[in-house]
């Protein structure tokens, strides 16, 4: 007779020690068939990867969230020793609304990862923190008797860009192989993302960028 996938035999025809044996298996897999969790307990969770507690992570603008093992966020200043001449600085503000343009196009795919990378890269004199001595002295240095509208006017748009990136850190997607990469691709193009506030933000940076620009021509 077949009881729970395991034969039992005539106890008359098996020796006694091995009719106890299988019985003790037969009780085995019977339990484990009767407690489907413990065949899941050893299969590790994405909180257990990166060590967390809980997992819970706040959403941003609706969209999908990602996660790292970091502690700091992804709007770290800049590194404020870093020097930047007049020069750099005006070509930075004139190359930035096709900059702005490539970002937007970025923010739309949902390629956050691409437009993170652009705002840290393209971006970089205006994603620092007007505080810095350097970006304070630089501003002085270019824009002259405007430097003080100039340097709010750099401050609103480095607070924007650091939400942005905000945004965009909180809204990437983790992936481990080519094949969830494609995965993630594919549900991607059917999500239902708000990205009005990124969005939003973008034109605003790019308001404060044309005045920025327009202090720059007359100095």
């Amino acid at each position: 007779m077949l009881c729970w996938g395991v034969q039992f035999r005539s106890f008359a025809s098996e020796p006694c020690e091995k009719v106890v044996c299988d019985s003790k298996r037969a009780v085995l897999v019977a339990l484990v068939c009767l407690t489907p969790g413990i065949g899941l307990a050893a299969v590790p969770t994405i909180d257990d990867y990166y060590g967390r507690e809980g997992g819970s992570k706040k959403k941003v603008s609706g969209s999908p969230i990602g996660s790292e093992r970091k502690n700091t966020t992804d709007s770290k200043d800049i590194d404020s020793e870093i020097r930047f001449s007049s020069k750099q600085v005006l070509d930075e503000i004139s190359s930035a609304p096709s900059k702005l343009d490539q970002i937007k196009e970025q923010v739309k795919k949902l390629a956050w990862d691409d437009a993170r990378n652009s705002i840290k890269s393209e971006l970089m004199f205006l994603s620092m923190s007007s505080k810095s001595p350097e970006v304070v002295h630089v501003i002085d240095e270019t824009f002259g008797k405007d430097s003080k509208k100039a340097l709010e006017l750099k401050e609103e748009i480095s607070v924007s860009l650091k939400r942005l990136l905000d945004i965009a850190f909180s809204n990437r997607v983790i992936y481990f192989n080519n094949v969830d990469k494609g995965q993630v691709a594919e549900l991607s193009k059917t999500m239902d993302v708000d990205l009005d506030e990124p969005l939003d933000l973008i034109e605003e940076i790019r308001e404060s960028i044309s005045q920025l620009a327009t202090f720059a021509r007359s100095n």
